[in-house]
């Protein structure tokens, strides 16, 4: 866990560039909310996600596959590498397909969903797993991926036997069934060594491929990267994107409880050379720390966006990798609960599963305890850090994917320290715009700092500039 709140106090650790560049925070007195992709943690919001479901369930898993590879083949036969085509990569809903390939999908899919290969993999996953983890999905998916491409190409080809961008130059074997024995070894391969086992024996097999697509594309001279992630990565890209049915995008603005630790003060501080922020926090009824921000979105129609202050919450950071797994087909709550039963929970025969989440105020309360779990939590690798941490989820699409911007009261800033190492005419940028901003807003208690090495504790420490202090005007 992250070192308490001590005197109300919470850090936030700038560089100039950012005061003074682009988003000019300082002057605008503004916080930005980042996405986790531009995050310096590769596994923030990790989610330990399986999948555990009944037969219908399961179709509806493998229909989706077949209609999001559909849409990116039918994609790419039009654009071919000249669109930038991953983000295509999974599709929610037949519904938001051209009608014309909503006719051709629906006559093709059963002799996908109803073969051989599918429902003997289906029967199997039910008769020899449990859970099945993201790796293990992208093993199946892998073993499937041609068999499912030969049944997309050919349905293509049908409609457009002259196009240039045939896929005749794609050579496809279909896959033998995924057979019993095969899930009966691996039966066997848990029992014997746990289930770590078959998480890595499904990781090998998707890294073995990875590997061949590697080396595929090193002795190609023609680079043609998004062919390549429909022939061969697109298992792989699925898997990672089937998160987006799950949960809202998210941003953070990141805190900290301390500002003693010197990596900090070089990761975040710009070398020593950075300065640090130094808020004051409020404290409501349940003693929770929260800051009151401007601009951000009250709600958003037809008419447009009504922004405004709202009050955010900080929630401390808990440096522990564990935490709860949970299941794909219980937390699909980005879509409207009627469409949601209709794409994820009904079998190709129009049944609809007897599993299917309440969506009651029960499920909303884990759904989101889930939600909140995943971006509090970080591995012990950071505990330096001591971070407390602003979110925003996008659930409702009214912010930027690379980011938003809020703003700040300039009383919630009662304090910036000079890192070690500012240069003097930074310093000075700094005061010209915080002098004008006290006057204004009459908020004289701030204080500057200046940061220094503490030989006696090892830590950096910060002293205040007393003769740098704003005098209220006599009246």
């Amino acid at each position: 866990m992250a070192a308490p709140i001590e005197n109300n106090t919470l850090y936030r650790f700038r560089d100039m560039n950012k005061l003074f560049g682009e988003f000019n925070e300082l002057e605008n007195q503004s916080i930005f909310f980042a996405p986790p992709e531009k995050l310096n943690d590769p596994v923030e919001g990790f989610r330990d996600i399986y999948f555990q479901g009944d037969k219908a369930m399961w179709e509806s898993l493998f229909t989706n596959y077949l209609l999001s590879l559909t849409v990116f083949a039918v994609d790419y036969a039009i654009f071919g590498e000249d669109k930038i085509l991953e983000q295509h990569s999974i599709i929610s809903s037949i519904d938001r397909t051209h009608p014309n390939l909503q006719t051709k999908f629906k006559e093709f899919l059963p002799s996908f969903i109803k073969s051989d290969e599918i429902q003997g993999l289906i029967t199997n996953i039910l008769k020899y797993c449990g859970r099945v983890s993201q790796v293990e999905l992208s093993y199946y998916l892998s073993v499937i991926h041609f068999f499912a491409l030969k049944i997309v190409f050919n349905a293509l080809e049908e409609d457009n036997p002259e196009n240039e961008r045939s896929f005749n130059d794609v050579h496809i074997d279909i896959v033998d069934k995924l057979n019993k024995q095969r899930f009966e070894d691996i039966k066997d391969m848990s029992s014997k060594y746990g289930i770590d086992a078959v998480e890595f024996f499904s990781q090998q097999h998707v890294n073995f491929l990875a590997q061949q697509h590697l080396l595929l594309d090193l002795r190609q001279e023609t680079k043609t990267p998004f062919k390549k992630l429909l022939i061969n990565a697109f298992p792989r890209l699925y898997v990672e994107k089937l998160e987006n049915f799950m949960y809202p995008k998210w941003f953070t603005a990141c805190f900290m409880s301390t500002a003693t630790n010197s990596s900090v003060w070089g990761n975040y501080g710009d070398y020593h050379k950075g300065a640090c922020l130094i808020f004051d926090i409020e404290r409501g009824d349940n003693d929770k720390p929260s800051v009151t921000l401007g601009n951000d979105v009250i709600s958003a129609s037809k008419s447009g966006i009504v922004r405004g202050k709202t009050k955010q919450r900080f929630d401390e950071i808990h440096y522990n990798h564990e935490q709860d797994s949970i299941n794909f087909f219980d937390c699909l709550g980005l879509m409207p609960i009627t469409k949601a039963k209709d794409e994820w929970f009904r079998d190709s025969d129009g049944k609809y599963s007897e599993n299917i989440p309440k969506f009651d105020d029960e499920w909303r309360e884990s759904y989101w305890n889930n939600f909140n779990q995943a971006i509090t939590r970080k591995t012990a690798d950071w505990q330096y850090e001591n971070e407390y941490r602003l979110t925003l989820n996008n659930m409702f699409g009214s912010y930027d994917f690379n980011g938003t911007t809020l703003v700040y009261d300039l009383k919630s800033l009662k304090g910036i320290v000079f890192g070690i190492k500012m240069p003097d005419v930074d310093k000075h940028r700094i005061i010209e715009v915080i002098e004008k901003k006290v006057h204004i807003n009459e908020h004289y208690d701030f204080c500057f700092y200046q940061a220094y090495y503490c030989r006696r504790s090892g830590t950096i420490q910060h002293t205040e500039l007393t003769a740098l202090k704003f005098k209220r005007p006599e009246k």
